[in-house]
């Protein structure tokens, strides 16, 4: 392809670049004048791109809390690792070893005298118990078997007398009586009995004819007496006989049973 000259005959400008041909467009008379060409637009080269200014951003809870000053750490207690007799035999020799706790070797010798002494403390205190139930059971025996003779013996004093040896009679049972019932016992004699007895000639001979215990302790005794009474007298024919059962009290009083207490049955 030519070149159109230009009509002074003069090259174009070696830094004017060619126009491109156009094959829809005819080339040119080189006999007419022609303008200048026009300068064809270069390419756009991809220009760099241009960082953009940072925008300062919002701050994010993370950054807040980023900048707000720390909270100091709360201790933990750290459980201390319980030393095994493996590691304590692993352990060299010139490395100093942990002492022993105090009160854990020592503190257990020096219990064993106050356990020895708890001991023998409480095997003497049970020995004694059961010394002392041992005692006791011995002590209500002998209260059992002593009260009973003495409830016979009463039975028979307290509910017998003749009008010729009233004073003897009366004096016997209040030897065997003692509390309250000594005190009834003089006033019914003396108030009630006495006077029938000397107007009658009266005689009562009472007979013990059996008699149990109920229940028995070291110093009071509950029994029951079954008595027999032959009475005679002038206002009835012949002797009578009446039977009668009574529960009878005693109490130990300076080492001798003593009635307290007489109920009939």
């Amino acid at each position: 392809m030519s070149t159109p000259s230009r009509p002074d005959g003069a090259q174009p400008p070696a830094d004017q670049p060619n126009p491109p041909a156009t094959p829809d467009e005819p080339a040119p008379s080189t006999s007419e004048p022609t303008a200048p060409p026009e300068p064809t637009p270069a390419e756009p080269t991809p220009a760099e791109p241009t960082p953009a200014e940072p925008t300062p951003a919002e701050p994010s809870p993370a950054d807040v809390a980023a900048d707000a000053p720390a909270e100091q750490p709360v201790e933990q207690p750290v459980e201390q690792p319980v030393e095994q007799p493996g590691d304590l035999a692993a352990a060299s020799p010139d490395q100093p070893t942990a002492a022993a706790p105090a009160g854990s070797g020592g503190g257990l010798r020096s219990l064993l005298p106050v356990l020895a002494l708890a001991l023998v403390t409480v095997l003497l205190l049970l020995t004694g118990y059961l010394g002392w139930q041992a005692w006791q059971q011995s002590r209500t025996e002998a209260a059992r078997e002593d009260a009973l003779e003495a409830a016979r013996t009463a039975g028979r004093v307290l509910f017998s007398y003749d009008h010729e040896q009233l004073d003897e009679d009366f004096e016997a049972g209040l030897a065997v009586a003692t509390g309250t019932f000594r005190e009834q016992y003089e006033r019914t004699t003396r108030d009630v009995v006495r006077p029938v007895a000397e107007q009658y000639d009266t005689v009562v001979a009472a007979d013990v004819v059996e008699a149990g215990v109920v229940s028995a302790q070291p110093e009071r005794v509950v029994a029951v007496v079954y008595i027999n009474q032959t009475t005679t007298s002038t206002r009835i024919e012949g002797p009578r006989i009446d039977q009668s059962r009574v529960r009878m009290s005693l109490r130990l009083v300076d080492g001798e049973w003593l009635v307290d207490e007489v109920r009939a049955l």
